[in-house]
């Protein structure tokens, strides 16, 4: 038995032990614990954020690419049929 765990003997002699102190450390340590694992979730999460913002916005870039090609097709049409009726 570590002698600084032990507070007093009850009536038996056996050890009573003064814990109080290890576990306010505990629950200290534990409690950091959690703070520090809800900051790394929440920087993995800030981080899938942006990669999928990133993915959206190439997206949009590609369908952006893709209206521009339509409406020179469509403007090419547009022309030509000015030009024979006209």
């Amino acid at each position: 038995m570590y002698p600084s765990l032990v507070r007093s003997f009850d009536e038996s002699g056996n050890a009573i032990l003064n814990l109080s102190k290890n576990t306010d450390a505990a629950n200290e340590s534990l409690t950091q614990f959690i703070e520090n694992d809800k900051i790394i979730a929440g920087n993995e999460i800030k981080d899938q954020l942006r990669d999928r913002v990133k993915g959206a916005m190439e997206e949009v870039d590609t369908y952006r690419g893709q209206i521009s090609d339509l409406e020179k097709e469509v403007g090419g049409y547009v022309t030509v049929g000015s030009v024979l009726s006209g």
